[in-house]
């Protein structure tokens, strides 16, 4: 049962039906109209249906049904059902999909159920299409020889259209490269295989028996160990067909007995109760072909069930049975799952007995059983899950069943249309009712794209031209990036590709393998290499410790945990008091640790300042003595053992997870675990003082739902998990990334090239979605395929390098951080260094640049200009005024950016615009704000920008804008507040009262729609000709094709285009604001990171700066920045840009007044046109400097200052003043007082 109605609605009348029944049932069985909280937590404000004529169903209209009895409800919906729609055929399928044709479908038993489910609901929809599913199944082997047949098989059977599997292709049947199209060994025929669903089956014994109890010492059991449980060979045959005595440490060498004492002695001395499905079932074949091979297929080796083995009670039970052991058996004949509780009511009733059903039953069953781990190909006991099912490593009782058609035109035809309707949402809930688990979306989406070869579904993609088998294994967390990859990639190229999921130490002992059987071409981890595994000079080309292999790491994705509590619940009024949790916090929360053993491990007391002393108790108050945290028990969740997020957070929250300590589970509640999400979600909402943690993907669906924690990170700063901290690093140590790494020789590089190019193109970071993970930003994806080429032999490109080893580390504005993270990777991989880059913002980069907020770093970020607290401006000379006083910077312009406002082609919204000639402030304003008009007015926004007003506060049509608009509303969209900082920066410039809550508006008739990806976002534009968008200059360069820029106001009063020429030159100034580094003058540190700023300046680096959606410094004033930085002591000489090196004496230059004199003359012409702000703001309760423009905002003021500066920008400086190098001689008040004479031992001052 979903917790609330699946999404999108897709736009057909029958689907918009479908919608709301689902809204319905899911409000009515799970009995919201009980807690109406939940209603609203789980219902969208509207729900707008597209086709029938934009009829709107509020959430508020909704509720008045729900709170009604329970007869009305089902009579006002079926009303409003049938008013809304008529009684029409739901359809799953488009009517072009349906095809006439006729095919014969057989094979295996497995997938009998579920296939013929899909075909009787295919046929409500396409009866044009005849498939005809034999009614008596035969096996996966059959099926493979009658699909493969072109005429009788040697049984006489008639061959099949269709044939399905519910096991892998055998080489003798059929052979393919990418696991899509085989070709038959035996005929002509070419097939196209199609994955259709996953099929698990999980061993379970009784909790607290013998087999439980034997198992807890085990850890498990190994395929051997299975084998000898359930065969019917002695063990002499055994071992003649290749079994392994050493499974049985303590064997009795009594072929009549089979006890849990002979794998361990320390077991109970009771013989072993087999159970399983019948005779030939599905299950038994799958058990019996995974445990005995070839030996079942030719009837030397089964499961025992005519000849006990000695005793009656250790007789093989069956669903029916004519010998019933101790518990009565099943009078029904048919293998249908729900006759499995038979079993598992055996094992609960008998201690000693084992069985196997498939995984859903007994996952769904109470705790009277257990599941076994079963030993996978690498040698880890693993528990069936959800996750370990889909990564595969729960091996080899986790499979996919295959749907095999004939390669023609008619047979793919009639087939697309089928796989439509499998994969559809009705589909999907055919498959769980069978107890299958569905493939995810993105499988699904990619086994459509192999029925039509003609498809473009995912661009173009270059195929490799190495061998034909690429390995992948490592880090489960990494697993699902590489499958979604992989199995587009493969559905194009004609490419095999194996990927396992493991953990992070296996993919680094795989990638530095050097036998031909363990090693893999790509490792995949979640963490970086240690020291014992391999080791690297610049970051990310490694040398393995243990061999010679070399390793080049790619970051792929990034991913994170996030805190959560119910949104306006009691926890998260706590959280919000304390301002975020602490590690420490979250240690005493979660840790099955006393108190008393948390303070012997050095944990921290002070993160309880209002214990009770009781070691039993752990309320919301010992937190903080506050009414918002009350004296109520922290009830605590989080995902299963078996899943990933649950090791990763222990490894970061509990320090001696290895060591003893453990989740607690002792708590008056218990510690409530599920490997479903939506679980976890309705937990929390149940209970407003619980605190859970899940997947910073899961939390991004349930935002309105839960509430995420802000979490204290090393640099002391409480970070909100947004896309944009996770990506920068900022919300640490709760966020990783994801490396793929690459084994450095030609047939690795060769398959793995393209490969990584798709991944870290737009169309993988777009994949990521159905990977759970967020992808890395554009300019780190630039950086990673640069890393991949260079190591297949592209030429690196020749820099001027520093000392070779260093490092250089930056630190600051998450504006500026993707651009820094760009040019910093690919001067990486020109020079012999490493570049450090954290993100954090612009007050983080002044702090720590200045020597304060965490370590040092050499370069400051900044997207805005220096606040009086942080330090002293004269323009581009910066000193200190917090933290080290005495540092002294350069404040180096390398890019500018910019907000463009975007509407589609053709619509209200774009003829508005052109009617108006574009937009001011006050319109934005007025368009976005959350204020009505009356606040506005309140807060200095001017009523006459409305030339037209309606005066209705919850309406905002164009028509209001100008009589000759449209009276349509405006709709808008814009990035999400959880992704990306332009979404306050244009908050920050466009709402005068920003500062006390102003925000964008959430309210509207149709709410404000974030665009999380591109698609996202230009869907909505091209779909709503009414839409008015905000996005970076980036992302309407990317999109100029389909989307139209609106001019915007500027100070001097003239309407603007933005583009990169309005931005350099400063016209476009309302949403446009360079950005800088900020170097630390130190002639220590200048040679390593002068060239990284020369790189920056370059014409490559400039390539780079408009590649990643920047605005690049025009030419001329990069130029003389880069002629000025020639000038600066302790700068290293550059033949590129300062010419031949010169003779220069023990002091910083001998250059001559004049010649100082005209470089700072240019230098104040570049300060004077690029620095389009110059706030002068002060923070943290100090007051502003007073000046004639005290009316004016901030940021009015800056474009105010940058006017002045730009109409004198052509007057030649001719005074300058001379600065002592502060670095040399530490006495700030000496600045201004250098004499003529004193010139020789001067640097430039930057004015």
């Amino acid at each position: 049962m979903p917790f609330f109605p699946r999404y999108p609605i897709e736009g057909e009348e029958e689907k918009n039906r479908i919608f709301l029944f689902r809204v319905v049932g899911d409000v009515i069985v799970s009995e919201f109209f009980r807690d109406e909280s939940r209603v609203n937590g789980a219902f969208p404000k509207y729900l707008t249906f597209p086709h029938t004529n934009d009829t709107t169903l509020s959430r508020q209209s909704f509720l008045s049904v729900v709170i009604k009895t329970k007869i009305e409800i089902l009579s006002d919906i079926m009303k409003l059902l049938l008013a809304l729609f008529p009684l029409v055929s739901v359809a799953s399928v488009a009517a072009n999909s349906c095809h006439p044709a006729d095919l014969l479908i057989g094979g295996s038993s497995d997938e009998q159920p579920l296939v013929k489910k899909w075909i009787d609901g295919y046929k409500t929809e396409c009866p044009e299409t005849n498939l005809i599913l034999e009614e008596v199944p035969c096996s996966s082997s059959c099926g493979a020889r009658r699909v493969c047949s072109e005429g009788q098989t040697y049984k006489g059977e008639t061959p099949l259209d269709v044939g399905t599997l519910s096991r892998p292709w055998r080489e003798m049947e059929a052979v393919s490269n990418n696991g899509f199209l085989y070709q038959c060994v035996d005929s002509q025929r070419q097939l196209i295989s199609i994955d259709a669903a996953l099929y698990a089956l999980s061993f379970v014994v009784g909790t607290g028996g013998a087999a439980h109890e034997c198992i807890i010492i085990t850890g498990g059991l190994t395929l051997d160990q299975l084998r000898w449980i359930y065969s019917n060979l002695s063990r002499a045959e055994l071992i003649e067909n290749g079994w392994d005595p050493d499974s049985l440490e303590n064997d009795d060498m009594d072929d009549n007995t089979h006890l849990w004492s002979e794998l361990d002695a320390r077991c109970a001395n009771e013989e072993i109760l087999i159970s399983g499905g019948p005779y030939m079932s599905a299950d038994h074949q799958f058990v019996a072909v995974e445990l005995f091979g070839d030996l079942f297929d030719s009837s030397v080796e089964d499961i025992p069930i005519d000849v006990p083995r000695s005793t009656g009670p250790d007789t093989f039970l069956e669903y029916y049975t004519s010998r019933p052991s101790s518990l009565e058996a099943s009078a029904s004949t048919t293998s249908s799952w729900n006759d499995s509780h038979d079993l598992l009511h055996h094992v609960k009733n008998n201690g000693a007995a084992i069985t196997f059903v498939k995984y859903q039953l007994a996952a769904d069953y109470d705790d009277t059983i257990s599941l076994v781990p079963i030993e996978n190909n690498y040698g880890n006991m693993v528990y069936p899950s959800y996750s370990s099912i889909l990564s595969q490593d729960y091996f080899p009782f986790a499979r996919k069943m295959h749907i095999n058609m004939v390669k023609n035109e008619n047979t793919l035809r009639a087939m697309k249309g089928f796989f439509e309707f499998a994969y559809s949402a009705r589909g999907s809930e055919m498959v769980e009712e069978v107890g299958y688990f569905p493939l995810a979306a993105w499988e699904q989406k990619v086994m459509l794209t192999v029925l039509d070869d003609d498809a473009e579904t995912w661009g173009d993609i270059t195929c490799s031209d190495g061998p034909s088998v690429m390995e992948i294994d490592g880090s489960l967390t990494a697993f699902p990036v590489a499958k979604v990859w992989s199995d587009v990639f493969r559905a194009k190229c004609n490419v095999g590709i194996k990927v396992r999921g493991g953990s992070s130490h296996r993919g680094a002992e795989r990638v530095c393998a050097t036998s031909a059987q363990n090693k893999v071409d790509i490792g995949m981890m979640s963490r970086d290499f240690t020291s014992s595994e391999a080791v690297s000079r610049n970051g990310y080309e490694y040398e393995c410790v243990g061999s010679s292999n070399k390793v080049i790491q790619i970051e792929a994705a990034v991913e994170a945990v996030v805190v959560v509590t119910k949104a306006g619940g009691v926890a998260e009024k706590c959280i919000g008091r304390l301002g975020g949790l602490t590690i420490p916090q979250l240690r005493w929360i979660y840790s099955s640790f006393t108190e008393n053993q948390l303070r012997y491990e050095d944990w921290s007391f002070e993160s309880t300042p209002n214990s009770d002393g009781d070691q039993s108790t752990h309320l919301w108050s010992e937190l903080l003595d506050h009414p918002d945290c009350p004296a109520t028990e922290i009830k605590i969740s989080g995902p299963a053992d078996d899943t990933t997020f649950i090791d990763l957070f222990a490894d970061e929250v509990l320090p001696s997870y290895e060591d003893g300590e453990d989740y607690a589970s002792n708590r008056p509640d218990g510690f409530f675990q599920s490997e479903s999400e939506p679980e976890l979600v309705q937990y929390l909402v149940k209970n407003e003082d619980a605190i859970s943690f899940f997947s910073y993907s899961l939390y991004a669906r349930n935002d309105d739902n839960v509430s995420a924690a802000k979490i204290l990170n090393d640099n002391d700063e409480y970070i909100e998990p947004l896309q944009t901290s996770i990506q920068d690093g900022s919300y640490a140590p709760l966020s990783w990334r994801i490396y793929m790494n690459v084994r450095k020789d030609p047939e690795s590089l060769a398959m793995a090239l393209p490969y990584l190019e798709m991944g870290l193109s737009d169309m993988g970071a777009e994949l990521m979605q159905f990977s759970g993970h967020l992808p890395i930003p554009e300019s780190e994806r630039m950086v990673m395929k640069a890393r991949i080429r260079a190591a297949t032999g592209v030429e690196k490109e020749r820099l001027e390098c520093g000392p070779a080893g260093e490092i250089v580390s930056m630190a600051g504005s998450t504006t500026l951080y993707n651009l820094a993270r760009l040019l910093g990777g690919m001067y990486e991989i020109g020079c012999d260094v490493k570049v450090q880059v954290d993100g954090g913002g612009s007050r983080f980069g002044a702090d720590r640049v200045c020597g304060g907020a965490g370590p040092p770093v050499d370069i400051g970020l900044m997207s805005r200009e220096w606040y009086d607290d942080e330090g002293v401006q004269n323009g581009m000379n910066v000193q200190c005024n917090d933290w080290d006083t005495d540092r002294n910077l350069l404040q180096i312009p390398v890019a500018s950016t910019g907000i463009v406002l975007v509407t589609a082609l053709g619509g209200d919204a774009k003829k508005c615009v052109d009617i108006l000639g574009g937009l001011t402030k006050d319109q934005l304003r007025w368009i976005y704000s959350s204020y009505n008009e009356k606040e506005l007015e309140e807060t200095g926004w001017d009523p006459s920008s409305l030339a037209n007003p309606d005066f209705d506060p919850q309406t905002h049509l164009w028509s209001e804008l100008h009589s000759d608009c449209a009276p349509t509303e405006i709709l808008l969209t814009g990035p999400s507040d959880l992704t990306e900082d332009i979404y306050y920066d244009f908050m920050e410039e466009v709402f005068d009262d920003y500062d006390n809550g102003e925000e964008i508006a959430t309210d509207r008739p149709n709410q404000y729609v974030s665009g999380e990806s591109n698609s996202i976002a230009v869907s909505f534009l091209l779909e709503n000709g009414a839409a008015l968008g905000f996005f970076g200059i980036g992302f309407y360069k990317r999109n100029a094709d389909a989307l139209s820029p609106v001019p915007i106001q500027n100070i001097a009063g003239s309407f603007v285009i933005p583009h990169d020429s309005t931005i350099q030159t400063g016209s476009y100034d309302l949403l446009a604001k360079p950005l800088y580094m900020n170097v630390n003058n130190d002639v220590e540190t200048l040679p390593s990171t002068i060239p990284l700023i020369r790189y920056a300046l370059s014409d490559s680096g400039t390539k780079l700066v408009e590649a990643a959606g920047y605005v690049a410094i025009v030419q001329e004033k990069r130029d003389q920045i880069l002629a000025s930085l020639c000038q600066i002591e302790g700068a290293p000489p550059s033949a590129t840009f300062c010419g031949a090196p010169k003779q220069r004496s023990s002091n910083a230059s001998n250059a001559s007044n004049g010649a100082i004199a005209g470089v700072v003359t240019l230098l104040v012409a570049v300060v004077a046109v690029v620095s389009v702000y110059v706030v002068r703001k002060v923070r943290y309760g100090k007051e502003a400097d007073s000046n004639d423009d005290a009316n004016l905002s901030p940021y009015a003021r800056s474009r105010t200052n940058w006017a002045e500066q730009e109409a004198t920008v052509e007057e030649p400086v001719k005074d300058f003043k001379l600065k002592q190098n502060l670095h040399q001689h530490g006495n700030a008040e000496d600045e201004g007082k250098v004499k003529e004479s004193d010139t020789s031992e001067a640097t430039p001052v930057w004015v």
